[in-house]
């Protein structure tokens, strides 16, 4: 799985510039419920967020707004379709962790294929920015992760929390409702 992470990266980094935004654009968004998993498990815990101006934003992508978007059985797919749809049409900044790759990497493999998996790599993935997570950062987020201590927290929403706080970003694209708990706005709404 890492190697598959590792040569994804490398090819959306190979290939980020050579096709226009307009292109990626129109390609992620033709991926949008191409695929269904039979789980309908994202339907809860998911809080409101605001709407924002018209100023650039810097939007952090969760797996939680991955899977609902490509997976057209998840309950908020259309909502998540939507939102996405917004963001690329404001030219909104989308940035994930490495940590949030590996995840998805493994959910859609597990619950969506193969084929899904592609299409998330070579086709969903150039729109977005990795940052990548340091022994520094992973080591305040398991701190975190053990200071909160309950259950469904996990180190990938820790870590992600924890880079959102260290470069100021305000917006998650996100199903996950530890993201509103933790201050952060929500997207979708």
């Amino acid at each position: 799985m890492a190697d598959l992470v590792r040569e994804s990266v490398s090819e959306y980094l190979a290939r980020r510039h050579a096709v226009d935004r307009g292109e990626l654009a129109r390609r992620a968004l033709a991926l949008a419920g191409r695929y269904r998993s039979g789980c309908r498990d994202l339907a809860e815990d998911h809080d409101d967020s605001s709407r924002r101006g018209l100023r650039l934003v810097t939007l952090f992508v969760d797996t939680s707004a991955l899977l609902a978007f490509l997976d057209a059985d998840q309950p908020r797919h259309a909502d998540t379709v939507e939102a996405w749809r917004q963001a690329i049409d404001d030219r909104d900044r989308l940035v994930t962790s490495n940590y949030v790759l590996v995840e998805v990497f493994a959910l859609v493999q597990r619950r969506l294929g193969v084929d899904a998996l592609r299409a998330l790599a070579g086709d969903l993935l150039p729109l977005m920015e990795p940052l990548w997570v340091d022994q520094e950062l992973h080591a305040a987020a398991t701190t975190a992760l053990f200071t909160a201590g309950y259950r469904s927290l996990s180190l990938v929403d820790c870590t992600s929390f924890e880079l959102m706080r260290r470069r100021g970003i305000t917006h998650a694209l996100s199903l996950d409702a530890d993201f509103a708990r933790q201050g952060f706005r929500l997207r979708p709404s």
